[in-house]
């Protein structure tokens, strides 16, 4: 997985490509690294690109809405259409956890 972080005065997004699993939990732990000064910002976490998301994967992005929810911001995510991705989320009903936005 590979991300880029994209910051304006008051959002913060973070565009994810590739698979998101298991392996990037160190990739996550920079991610909320970089988060800690944010605060009061708005977070969209972008898996418009991604491949796939396992069930590690899932409890990562968990992680970092907990994180970034205790510095008083609001994350929701933008997911693909259709696809892969689009019926995990919808399957494990993951938007009732995090919302999603288009």
């Amino acid at each position: 997985m590979e991300y880029a972080l994209k910051d304006t005065s008051d959002l913060t997004k973070i565009q994810f490509t590739g698979r998101v699993t298991f392996e990037d939990n160190n990739t996550f732990k920079a991610i909320i690294a970089q988060l800690s000064d944010k605060v009061n910002h708005s977070v969209i976490l972008d898996l418009n690109d991604v491949d796939l998301v396992d069930s590690a994967g899932l409890g990562l992005l968990l992680r970092v809405q907990s994180e970034v929810e205790q510095h008083n911001c609001d994350v929701a995510m933008r997911i693909p259409g259709s696809g892969p991705v689009k019926r995990l989320m919808d399957v494990a009903r993951f938007g009732e956890l995090i919302p999603v936005v288009s």
